[in-house]
């Protein structure tokens, strides 16, 4: 290749031995020719190391980083892009793929606003809807033109609970931007890491561009998903490194607070006790007491008077027992429905 590629594709792989050609294939079919892939494995223990080194010395375009012990994705994903060479640094995860003409539609949103630091797409679950078409996300803000965050923050009113910033896969960084800014992913980050390093981006952007592109084709069925453990060590660190994030802007706008606030009060509060449940200690007085006083929960349940999201009666009891911090009954009653 001529020159530094355009987009820098870099993909992360675990144990993809059954998902990783389709990934690879789908980004080598692209109708845009200018680019570069870097494929990051995590010591995988299966085949999928023998399949990158087929593809690597097929392709002079594909870079492999291959740790013989594992990291975590955003090591591997830091690794990417300190190794990149592209305009664009964009992210595929190994069990996802993309349409042929992805890369070229991004491109062609790109122009409409040239100095763009961040690019903003949607994507396409492999569910099927009821009309038996897959399942797309779109962004929701204002598309083909010039953007900061605060124009997107003031635009929607559920940009927490509506995840409307996550899944780094959806987006494209310009190179020169995230080494200005040194952005990069955090390492000690397990569950969210994505939203964490798009919010940081996100904050910094002079311009930011959303278009409708959907040629991202997100897999949910991966079987070695962080999300699909069922406890998870880091959580508890995970969500308050969020939060912290979260608070450090935006917060002058009332629907990004009101947003946030349901978004800690409504679903993670529970998702966490959850997470404590499936943990070997369980679901103790001590360690419920330990999780409310996390400050995104302290704060959060502080702030939202009794606005409690509820669900039925039962639901309403529970979290009245959260809110008045009623811990040993709350307890009680959870591990006794358990049993």
């Amino acid at each position: 290749m001529a020159g530094a590629p355009l987009f820098s594709i870099i993909i992360t792989t675990y144990f993809s031995e059954k998902t990783v050609r389709k990934c690879i294939d789908s980004v080598l079919a692209q109708t845009e020719p200018s680019y570069e892939i870097i494929v990051i494995d995590d010591a995988s223990q299966d085949s999928t190391v023998s399949i990158l080194k087929k593809y690597a010395q097929q392709n002079d375009n594909i870079k492999l980083i291959l740790h013989p012990e594992n990291h975590g994705q955003p090591f591997g994903l830091n690794e990417g892009i300190r190794a990149a060479e592209g305009k664009y640094i964009s992210f595929v995860d190994g069990d996802d793929w993309v349409s042929p003409d992805c890369y070229a539609r991004r491109k062609a949103s790109l122009l409409t606003v040239p100095d763009a630091d961040i690019l903003i797409a949607g994507f396409t679950v492999n569910r099927l809807r009821e009309d038996g078409e897959y399942e797309t996300v779109t962004p929701p803000f204002p598309k083909n033109q010039p953007l900061t965050f605060h124009d997107m923050v003031s635009s929607v009113d559920n940009i927490h609970t509506g995840n409307h910033v996550s899944f780094s896969c959806r987006m494209l960084f310009r190179r020169e931007f995230l080494q200005r800014e040194n952005l990069l992913k955090n390492e000690t980050v397990v569950v969210g890491e994505d939203t964490d390093f798009n919010l940081r981006a996100l904050n910094r952007a002079k311009n930011v561009v959303v278009c409708d592109e959907v040629g991202y084709f997100y897999d949910t069925s991966n079987q070695n998903s962080i999300m699909r453990t069922r406890y998870k060590k880091t959580l508890e660190n995970d969500i308050e490194v969020s939060y912290e994030t979260r608070t450090a802007m935006c917060m002058d706008i009332k629907t990004y607070r009101r947003d946030l606030i349901e978004y800690y009060v409504k679903q993670w509060t529970f998702m966490v006790i959850h997470n404590q449940i499936n943990s070997p200690e369980g679901l103790t007085p001590d360690a419920l007491r330990r999780i409310l006083n996390l400050p995104c929960f302290r704060e959060t349940w502080k702030a939202t008077g009794f606005r409690l999201y509820h669900k039925g009666s039962r639901d309403l009891i529970l979290r009245l027992l959260i809110k008045f911090r009623l811990v040993h009954l709350y307890c009680y009653l959870i591990n006794r429905s358990r049993k």
